[in-house]
């Protein structure tokens, strides 16, 4: 592939990488119970209680392609979109993910809250208040 000028990171580089090209379609084959073809997955699984494989599993699964980001770029709020699965991840994964930068200076979620701006510290525990039930962590940015 680097004979063909293809580095790292590059799309036509990464759809046959490990990842892109067997570990994303074999867990969501796992999941659906279909193929990326949508054909039904043939066979049973064997554990406590034997089901079709193709009737696949509730579970589900998102994919997240790590990233370095300048800490600069971090710091003035230029990277947020691309950590705000890590921010999700750290708050341990469930719930409503914080996408964007919120316009009010904060945004609470189930399991974690953002708060940008210190002026709208007020209406940010007050939303806290409401959701965390007494169980609250403070993680000062560094």
């Amino acid at each position: 592939m680097r004979e063909q000028g293809l580095r790292p990171g590059d799309p036509d580089w990464e759809k046959w990488g490990i990842c892109d090209y067997i570990t994303k379609p074999r867990v969501q084959a796992a999941i659906t119970g279909k193929t990326p073809n949508e054909q039904p997955i043939k066979g049973n699984y064997r554990f406590t209680d034997e089901f079709p494989m193709s009737d696949g599993f509730e579970e589900n699964a998102e994919f997240f392609t790590l990233t370095y980001e300048a800490e600069k770029s971090v710091s003035h709020n230029l990277a947020f979109v691309r950590i705000a699965p890590l921010l999700w991840l750290r708050a341990g994964a469930r719930g409503e993910r914080i996408e964007k930068i919120p316009t009010k200076g904060w945004e609470v979620t189930d399991a974690y809250g953002l708060l940008l701006d210190v002026d709208q510290a007020t209406p940010f525990i007050e939303a806290i208040d409401t959701v965390a039930h007494g169980h609250v962590r403070v993680k000062p940015a560094s």
